[in-house]
């Protein structure tokens, strides 16, 4: 007679809220922007989660977020978390599922730990991203949440259940102090990050306008040069003119000079022929 098999559960500090989520390193996508508000089924979750950066992926919609599923994080690592509302026995419940082993990733044991530990960051960042839906909806703040672990050895394919999505509620009086500081630091960082960037647009431009005055300054003088020279050719030419001018009627009245001494002398010579 076989034994019962006892399944491996996540402990109970892992299933406590521990306010370890951080706003700035989860990115969500909704399906449409009615359904930020709006409650009806079906509604899906989806969640991957990025090692290098930390980020959280979470994304609502009536269906699952085919972008996500295609990562590397849930073709290879097979870390997604996955999941819906569903309506049992006039009351509503969220069912969402973590692969813990199989034939790509068989190793249950690193595997089980790592999900127990990150799981409730997950939960966390869902109830975050439902703000408006469980304040527009009270009555949701009582869904159970039963997490389904699938697994290739059956000491770790089991359910469990997570406490109400009320409980995952982020609430800031519960902040641990290292995460307030930790939020403000990064609100800083990019609040100077952003001052930086619109003073370096501000050099940029002023840059920009200076190098636009330099040139039309430039432009100016270069117009001035201009004028001035044509205005000397202007003058020159008037001057050469006016040379021209005297210069003929210089000649004018040497050609009339010639013109009444060749002429007497020729008239004195004849007279003078004359008497002889």
């Amino acid at each position: 007679m076989s034994g019962k098999v006892v399944c491996k559960q996540c402990s109970k500090e892992e299933r406590s809220n521990q306010h370890r989520l951080d706003p700035l390193l989860l990115p969500i996508t909704y399906e449409s922007s009615s359904i930020i508000t709006d409650f009806d089924l079906p509604r899906k979750y989806t969640s991957t989660h990025n090692d290098d950066t930390g980020e959280i992926y979470i994304s609502i919609g009536h269906e699952y977020n085919t972008t996500l599923l295609s990562s590397v994080e849930a073709r290879i690592r097979e870390s997604q978390v996955i999941g819906e509302w569903i309506k049992k026995n006039d009351q509503y419940e969220i069912h969402l599922k973590v692969q813990v082993s199989t034939k790509i990733n068989p190793n249950a044991v690193i595997r089980n730990e790592y999900i127990c530990k990150e799981l409730g960051l997950v939960l966390e960042g869902i109830a975050f991203a439902e703000t408006a839906l469980l304040k527009l909806h009270s009555y949701l703040m009582n869904a159970k949440i039963y997490i389904h672990f699938r697994s290739l050895d059956p000491v770790y394919d089991r359910v469990e259940y997570w406490h109400r999505i009320g409980y995952w509620v982020q609430n800031s009086k519960k902040l641990n102090k290292h995460s307030k500081k930790e939020i403000v630091k990064k609100g800083e960082i990019k609040e100077e990050s952003v001052k930086k960037e619109s003073q370096k647009k501000k050099s940029v431009k002023k840059e920009r306008v200076k190098k636009e005055e330099i040139k039309e300054e430039s432009v100016k003088k270069e117009s001035i040069k201009k004028e001035s020279v044509k205005k000397e050719s202007v003058k020159k030419e008037d001057t050469s003119s006016d040379e021209d001018s005297d210069e003929d009627i210089a000649n004018d009245k040497k050609k009339s000079h010639k013109k009444k001494y060749y002429t007497g002398p020729a008239q004195i010579c004849q007279s003078c022929i004359g008497n002889r």
